[in-house]
């Protein structure tokens, strides 16, 4: 099954004793959103995928695994690695999370990040792993899986400004930006 959810209402969900991996592609908002969560859920395990990159494209996932069996419950995994990690997980009967929250965000809005860093020559090599991720999703999602998680697709609506009291969680998403007052994140122009 798979729902949509603003950011705001991702970060109200009981994840109690579930295992998250927050997917997406390059500048989709992953990191964003898994610093809004450390804050939202201070009793998971953060990782980011990015950190076993040193151990090359085939070991970085191999030595996630590795790290993941290590902490044993209630993390939180985000990054591109996530796709090949679910994938992975099932055929190897390993890892099985309770929920995976895809973010969204549409290729346009993607290139319009890499744009605004000066980046746009990145955004060519982006494009093509953007398909690739797609095709492992695609490939997961078709999988026989006996451990099937809830499925939610995080919804960047990059025009609406969404603020809420100091002691909740307040997020910008001007320019894709999300912005954490009670965590003192200040990410993007919003202060």
């Amino acid at each position: 099954m798979t729902t949509q959810m603003l950011i705001r209402d991702i970060l109200q969900l009981d994840l109690v004793r579930k295992n998250v991996v927050i997917t997406g592609n390059p500048a989709s908002g992953k990191t964003h959103l898994a610093n809004l969560m450390k804050k939202a859920y201070p009793y998971h395990k953060f990782i980011s995928t990015d950190e076993f990159m040193e151990y090359g494209f085939e070991d970085a996932l191999y030595e996630l695994m590795r790290a993941i069996k290590e902490i044993g419950n209630y993390v939180i995994i985000e990054g591109v690695l996530g796709y090949r990690l679910l994938r992975k997980g099932v055929e190897r009967d390993e890892f099985y999370p309770e929920m995976v929250i895809n973010m969204d965000t549409p290729e346009e809005e993607i290139e319009k990040v890499y744009a605004e860093r000066g980046q746009s020559e990145k955004f060519i090599k982006v494009k093509s792993m953007i398909k690739g991720n797609k095709t492992v999703y695609d490939l997961y999602l078709g999988m026989d899986n006996p451990h099937k998680p809830i499925i939610i697709n995080a919804v960047r609506n990059l025009k609406a400004e969404i603020y809420k009291t100091d002691e909740q969680v307040s997020v910008s998403k001007e320019a894709g930006s999300y912005i954490a007052n009670n965590d003192k994140i200040k990410k993007g122009k919003k202060k």
